[in-house]
């Protein structure tokens, strides 16, 4: 499949799930530095799936706050906007995976997404700790190609999973092999009609080969590791750490404690969100 028809593939998508309007509106306000509490309360407010997603969250252990929170304005101060961002992220991704009708694979999915996000934010934290909230979000979004995968043939999807995962196939040769081309590509060209930044493209496009990235951003290193992690814990896939130690700059006592503490909050995570 050529580039263009790739193109026109994703502009023919109909049936990709939109968010609500109120989830919509506000991620648009989180990037707004002039939005005020007040204003963020009243959308949030518009939604109680979303009131109930926050306050949840925000009384978690995720967290660690010393006190009980019952009123979202409250959530929006002890937060912050870049947490409540990457909360939104998660909201949104969790409804988009909804769309996959198959349960194991929505599961498959969602906890895939939600591990490299926390693998993600914990190796960033020993890096770069004041762009924690955005690694997250860029874990999260890292596989959005295989959303639209489903949409293009549901039961090629499920087949190029049980190849994955069950097979112990990479997943990138596998979809290959039944789409003509991957979800790397795929969520690629999605986040570019959707007008995200070109270190997210590039974190879609190179998650698996980041020493192609033409960015100079280490973030792309990150999110491989990080999903090479998550199917390696929960897949029982092979990794090999050295091509990574060196470029992170993480010795191998290092790595041994991430893993152990990404294991940790990924856990935390899971049963929660």
């Amino acid at each position: 499949m050529s580039i263009r028809e790739k193109l026109e593939f994703i502009d023919n998508i109909e049936e990709f799930p939109s968010m609500p309007s109120v989830v919509l509106t506000l991620m648009s306000k989180l990037n707004d530095p002039n939005t005020t509490i007040m204003e963020l309360e009243k959308l949030i407010n518009m939604d109680p799936g979303l009131v109930s997603y926050i306050l949840k969250l925000t009384n978690s252990l995720i967290f660690g706050l010393r006190e009980e929170v019952y009123s979202v304005s409250r959530a929006i101060v002890l937060l912050g906007m870049s947490n409540l961002r990457s909360l939104m992220t998660s909201y949104s991704i969790r409804l988009l995976c909804k769309i996959i009708t198959n349960p194991q694979a929505q599961e498959y999915i969602w906890n895939h997404s939600l591990s490299v996000a926390v693998i993600t934010k914990v190796l960033s934290a020993k890096k770069f700790p004041h762009d924690q909230p955005n690694a997250y979000v860029y874990g999260l979004l890292h596989d959005i190609g295989k959303i639209v995968l489903y949409i293009k043939d549901s039961a090629k999807f499920q087949e190029s999973l049980e190849r994955g995962i069950i097979k112990n196939l990479d997943f990138v040769s596998a979809e290959k092999e039944l789409f003509d081309y991957s979800h790397v590509e795929t969520g690629y060209f999605m986040v570019s009609k959707m007008g995200f930044s070109h270190e997210m493209k590039d974190i879609i496009l190179f998650h698996h080969d980041p020493e192609f990235a033409p960015s100079t951003s280490i973030m792309p290193w990150i999110i491989s590791l990080a999903n090479e992690l998550a199917h390696h814990i929960y897949d029982n896939k092979n990794i090999d750490i050295r091509r990574y130690l060196e470029k992170i700059q993480f010795s191998e006592e290092q790595f041994t404690e991430i893993v152990k503490d990404a294991q940790k909050q990924v856990e935390q995570y899971r049963s929660i969100l």
